[in-house]
């Protein structure tokens, strides 16, 4: 019943965030002299996504750009890992950005821009989506497996929101079904004076019937760094406190945890077509509260793009309790996942 509960609101929170169209005034000049009238999507990778009403959405190549223009409010990120916020104003001369901020235009040179998003006036356009699921059946068995996963991330100036959720139910003939979910609230704001540093502070639901954990709720907060970060990769670590309540299968019985947080992110992008996504993350929890106990969430996730938005993904998964909250419990949960999904 929980498992249920939770498939459905990841699902309902996720289809409640896709966006309207909007109008597309943007001007962008190439280097050849050609203008073209779009709504700049963002810059990633290298690549610059515009979408036009004529000619669909374009790929233009970054170094290929003279000039941006656009009335729209802009989160612009430089390789140095400084941060501009504002509309984008013709600039003096070619080969530069002019970010139009509150305290005046800032020019900077387009060699030096990472990462340019739009921060959307609306609420809705303000949200990046997407949500992906899988099913499989063995005969021989009558094994089958049901997964789904999503992820909505909404952006403002300096800070960031972004709500996760998966399920994995497993049924086998002569075996008892399991089933896996995991539902995570994030919200994260950076550090003002500290280049590509943030705070954060997370809640998190989990249930893992393998392991023998009915139900976990955890809070969490803490501080992360990108140490790397460019066109294609992004490594961040991070660390903090947890505290979360445990409630066993088959028991009322609570157990209140503390322990340290620690983790680490690395993703790898391509963007040209087909885009591709390698995502692995590590998060690790020494405890305070018992000193013998260690858990461990590891994912990976590699998705690639089949046509325009929709995706193929496999994502491995290993959960460690050296101590789960059920006596004779297993202590790993492990498993591989294939599924479809959709971007936005």
């Amino acid at each position: 019943m929980i498992g249920r509960r939770v498939v459905a609101l990841g699902i309902l929170l996720l289809a409640l965030t896709v966006p309207a169209a909007a109008e597309k005034t943007d001007i962008l000049i190439l280097k050849n002299g050609d203008r073209v009238t779009g709504e700049i999507d963002h810059l990633e990778g290298g690549l610059l996504i515009y979408k036009t009403d004529n000619m669909g959405t374009l790929n233009v190549e970054w170094e290929d750009i003279d000039q941006l223009t656009s009335k729209n409010f802009f989160r612009v990120e430089l390789k140095s890992g400084d941060l501009r916020y504002g509309s984008l104003v013709e600039p003096p001369h070619g080969q530069s950005l002019q970010v139009a901020e509150a305290a005046g235009n800032v020019l900077v040179p387009m060699a030096d821009v990472a990462f340019v998003k739009p921060i959307y006036q609306k609420f809705w356009k303000r949200f990046d989506v997407q949500v992906d699921a899988g099913f499989s059946y063995t005969q021989a068995n009558s094994a089958t497996q049901l997964s789904a996963s999503g992820q909505a991330s909404y952006q403002v100036d300096r800070a960031r929101g972004v709500l996760n959720f998966s399920s994995l139910l497993n049924d086998q003939d002569e075996v008892d079904a399991t089933a896996r979910h995991d539902v995570s609230l994030g919200y994260f704001h950076s550090l003002p004076g500290h280049k590509r540093s943030n705070w954060f502070v997370a809640a998190q639901l989990q249930s893992n019937q393998e392991l023998g954990l009915q139900l976990r709720v955890l809070g969490a907060g803490g501080i992360g760094k990108h140490v790397m970060q460019n066109f294609r990769s992004d490594f961040l670590i991070a660390t903090g406190i947890a505290v979360s309540e445990e409630y066993a299968s088959s028991s009322t019985d609570k157990f209140t945890s503390t322990e340290l947080l620690g983790h680490v992110e690395y993703t790898y992008s391509t963007y040209d077509f087909p885009k591709t996504n390698f995502t692995m993350m590590v998060n690790g929890y020494p405890s305070l509260s018992d000193w013998w106990r260690f858990r461990l969430e590891v994912s990976v996730s590699a998705r690639r793009e089949i046509i325009s938005d929709f995706y193929v993904k496999v994502s491995p998964f290993e959960s460690y309790d050296s101590d789960p909250p059920l006596e004779g419990a297993a202590e790993n949960d492990w498993g591989v996942t294939t599924s479809l999904g959709w971007s936005y």
